[in-house]
């Protein structure tokens, strides 16, 4: 017997109940990226960030882990890759490029190869799947990684902003 799926919820109402699951998973994202603030990092931690420093594909790095990488790289070449409707009126990050998911493929080339690059899709939902594609197509650039979780985009924005003055 074949079992039919059925999508009880429709239209607006299953995006604003996706927005509110995606709320709630970035709160407890955040609020385990906190936890994790407290818990210094040991030799092992210590000796797998040196060896990320050498390696081409990254991974995803929790929003505190973004945060310093990203201040610690001056080139760094931060992607959006949000959906225009997740986008526009957003916040984000200062100095990023928009490129949506659903664009990437067709403009990957676009991403300079010479620079680190991190993705950002401010839940930490879609840059998993964008830095999988990334990697698919095999693109050629110094780095690659995203943010996994809510990114900082206050304190990196504020810092940033220190940095222009």
């Amino acid at each position: 017997m074949r079992m039919k799926t059925i999508y009880p919820l429709k239209g607006t109402v299953r995006r604003l109940v996706a927005a509110i699951c995606l709320t709630c998973v970035a709160s407890i994202s955040g609020a385990m990226a906190s936890c994790s603030e407290t818990i210094k990092p040991s030799n092992e931690t210590i000796m797998t960030q040196e060896k990320k420093s050498s390696e081409k594909f990254l991974g995803g790095l929790s929003p505190d882990e973004a945060l310093a990488y990203m201040k610690a790289t001056p080139d760094i070449y931060i992607i959006d890759v949000r959906e225009p409707e997740w986008y526009d009126g957003y916040t984000q990050f200062t100095g990023n490029v928009h490129i949506p998911r659903s664009k990437l493929a067709e403009r990957y080339k676009e991403i300079p190869t010479d620079r680190p690059v991190i993705l950002n899709c401010g839940m930490g939902m879609v840059a998993p799947r964008a830095y999988e594609l990334l990697k698919e197509l095999d693109i050629d650039v110094k780095q690659l990684s995203y943010i996994a979780g809510s990114p900082r985009f206050r304190k990196y924005n504020e810092w940033k902003s220190k940095q222009n003055r």
